[in-house]
């Protein structure tokens, strides 16, 4: 079916259905494409975040559970959630939205201690969302810290001194990261979702995973005849649309990869929520 209009050589035009159709149809085939890619991307930062890729298959509804988190180890590098407000017996167990007693800079001093000294160097970077920096720029004691580096009276510490106060400790820059990716819920609605929850940050060092991409049934193709014909299926990601109804005619389109990231070195694995 000719979409859009073909200019033939002799000069004649043979008019097709309609040039928006193309669009459409291109746009739906990168709209795949995109869901396929932001669904690995997805259970990337779910490793970074909790070590583990926790799932259910979409298509089969079969679950996925697969904890790269050593057991028995003697270092703890997803330490439980900062809950505490107030004025508490330890400060640093406050979360980060408690801005008049909260500790964040210690916070992040101590668990670059905690990945020194399991791997004998540090991240190459911590990262987080805008709204935790936030919190980490507003927090009194981040206030005071930056007021020893100034004679002057500060009432928001600025991101480029919150910087500053991390490279004066040695600890890596922090990272902002706030992509999102859309998620479909049963009920058939969609929602924008953050790859990197808003009340954690992470560690990130170079190299620290890799994303496996296999091969999927779904690239064979099917074979008419002779049964001797062997077809080794192909690794990536497989786009088809096939005929699902003939009156009335309905056709679907289909992405599909078989993916898995995995952590080459589970010590390189360090996230805490603090809010």
């Amino acid at each position: 079916i000719k979409v859009q209009k073909v200019y033939n050589p002799d000069g004649t035009v043979t008019p097709g259905s309609s040039p928006d159709l193309a669009t459409i149809l291109f746009g739906q085939m990168n709209d795949l494409l995109r869901g396929i890619t932001d669904r690995m991307d997805h259970l990337k930062w779910q490793v970074v975040q909790t070590g583990a890729v926790d799932m259910t298959d979409p298509r089969t509804g079969i679950p996925l559970s697969l904890d790269f988190k050593k057991p028995g180890v003697n270092y703890n590098h997803f330490p439980a959630p900062l809950t505490d407000t107030g004025n508490t017996v330890t400060p640093t167990l406050n979360k980060w939205s408690d801005y008049t007693n909260a500790q964040a800079l210690q916070n992040l001093s101590d668990a670059c201690d905690i990945y020194y000294d399991t791997n004998g160097y540090m991240p190459d970077k911590i990262v987080m969302s805008r709204k935790l920096w936030k919190d980490f720029l507003q927090q009194r004691s981040t206030r005071d810290a930056a007021r020893q580096m100034s004679t002057v009276e500060l009432g928001l510490v600025s991101p480029e001194m919150g910087r500053k106060l991390l490279a004066m400790r040695d600890l890596p820059e922090v990272e902002v990261f706030e992509e999102k990716y859309q998620e479909q819920l049963p009920d058939g609605s969609i929602v924008d979702v953050n790859f990197l929850n808003n009340n954690r940050f992470v560690f990130l060092k170079e190299n620290m995973g890799i994303s496996a991409i296999g091969p999927t049934l779904e690239s064979v193709p099917t074979i008419v005849g002779s049964g001797d014909v062997a077809i080794e299926p192909k690794s990536g990601l497989y786009v088809t649309t096939y005929e699902q109804n003939k009156h009335p005619k309905q056709d679907v389109s289909m992405a599909t990869a078989t993916f898995l990231p995995i952590a080459m070195n589970p010590k390189q694995l360090y996230s805490q929520q603090v809010k």
